[in-house]
């Protein structure tokens, strides 16, 4: 990937271009032909354009935090269920103290 920084007006600019190349069965990098090197360069675009989105990141990471949160309670869940009580507790307890696993802020 090249990266080309330009101070040419009062906010200055990045923006990149980048070089696709897949790795062979000897291990050695080569380039795409055109076809797949432009398929690849409008994916990347989109995938850019997608993480530029504020939204779109908030939602996905939303999405992802619910996730991790239903597997959580699952676990208390089947904890329970065992009897196992500690085990339920201690899952508890990580996931109301640990911050990654705040999603109310989320919401």
């Amino acid at each position: 990937m090249k990266t080309y920084i330009s101070f040419e007006s009062e906010v200055p600019s990045i923006d990149y271009k980048c070089i696709p190349f897949l790795i062979d069965e000897e291990h050695r990098p080569y380039l795409l032909d055109d076809q797949s090197n432009n398929r690849f360069q409008i994916h990347l675009k989109e995938i850019s354009e997608e993480l530029g989105n504020s939204n779109f990141i908030r939602k996905k990471w939303r999405n992802r935090c619910l996730q991790e949160a239903k597997y959580r309670f699952a676990n208390i869940y089947w904890s329970l269920r065992r009897k196992k009580f500690s085990e339920a507790y201690k899952e508890l307890r990580h996931m109301i103290l640990s911050p990654e696993n705040k999603i109310i802020e989320l919401l």
